[in-house]
C-alpha cells in the first residue's frame, strides 16, 4: 500500500503566533512532523503551507513543498481536507492512502504511523485509521447545556450523577494521526470516514499544542522524562 504523508502547517495562528515554527527540543514542530514520517518509512512527505519560512523548515527536514498554499485555504476557517487535496494535486500524488500529521502533536512516534499503516493494509473494509485517546474528564455523560435559563443534560438521558468509574469508556480524536484512503478524501471530502478504525494512544503522546500553556507543558514533559521526541 502506497502512503504519502501530508503535514498541514499554515503560517497564521492566534493562540501561539507562527505556532508551526515553535521550537521543542531543538526542532521546529513542522520539522518534527516531517522527520517522524520519514522515520516511519514514508518516502514522500508533503508540507502544505502558505509560509515560506515554514516551507524552508519542512524542506530542511526532508519534506517536499510542491506549491505554496493559496490564501483561500489558509484562513482560520480553512478545512484541513481542502489543504490536503490542494497539496496532493500540486504534487501529482495519487497514493492509496494519506497520512495527515499535524505539527501540533510533537510526541507522535514513527511506530504509531507504522502500526496504523499495517492496520489499514490488513483491513480492506476500513477507510481510515484515526488516533484517539481516552476521554477522562469531563465525560460526555457529565456535559450540560443551558436551555431557556435551565440546566439540562447535553446528551438526552445522560446519567450525569453516576460515578465516572461506572460510565462507559469514551474516546476523543487527539489529532495525532489521520490515515485515510485517498478515495475517501477525494470523493467524500473527509478525513473522518464512517468506517474508521481507532489507534489508541496514551495521554502523554496525545498532547496538542494550541496555546502557550500547551507548549510549556510539552517542555515540562520533556524535562521530566515523561515524554520523548523522535527527532533523528
Amino acid at each position: 500500500m502506497e502512503v504519502v504523508a501530508v503535514v498541514p502547517a499554515r503560517g497564521g495562528s492566534k493562540g501561539i503566533p507562527r505556532k508551526n515554527l515553535a521550537v521543542l527540543g531543538g526542532h521546529t514542530l513542522t520539522a518534527l512532523a516531517v522527520r517522524c514520517a520519514r522515520r516511519a518509512g514514508i518516502e514522500r512527505v508533503l508540507v502544505s503551507t502558505d509560509d515560506r519560512e515554514i516551507a524552508a523548515a519542512g524542506q530542511a527536514a526532508g519534506g517536499e513543498v510542491p506549491a505554496l498554499r493559496p490564501a483561500a485555504l489558509s484562513g482560520d476557517g480553512a478545512r484541513s481536507v481542502d489543504a490536503v487535496l490542494h497539496v496532493l494535486g500540486a504534487a501529482g500524488a495519487q497514493p492509496d492512502a494519506v497520512a495527515v500529521l499535524q505539527p501540533t502533536s510533537p510526541f507522535r512516534r514513527a511506530a504509531d504511523l507504522r502500526e496504523a499503516v499495517a492496520l489499514l493494509a490488513a483491513r480492506p473494509e476500513a477507510d481510515a485509521v484515526i488516533s484517539v485517546t481516552r476521554l477522562e474528564e469531563p465525560h460526555p455523560e457529565k456535559a450540560k447545556r443551558i436551555d431557556g435559563g435551565w440546566l439540562r443534560p447535553y446528551l438526552p438521558g445522560a446519567a450525569s450523577e453516576r460515578p465516572r468509574q461506572e460510565l462507559p469508556a469514551a474516546w476523543r480524536l487527539n489529532g495525532v494521526l489521520y490515515l485515510v484512503r485517498r478515495a475517501e478524501i477525494a470523493e467524500r471530502h473527509t478525513l473522518v470516514p464512517t468506517a474508521a478504525l481507532p489507534l489508541v494512544l496514551p495521554a502523554e503522546r496525545s498532547l496538542n499544542i494550541d496555546q502557550p500553556l500547551d507548549l510549556l507543558l510539552a517542555e515540562l514533559l520533556l524535562e521530566r522524562g515523561l515524554a520523548s521526541l523522535e527527532a533523528g
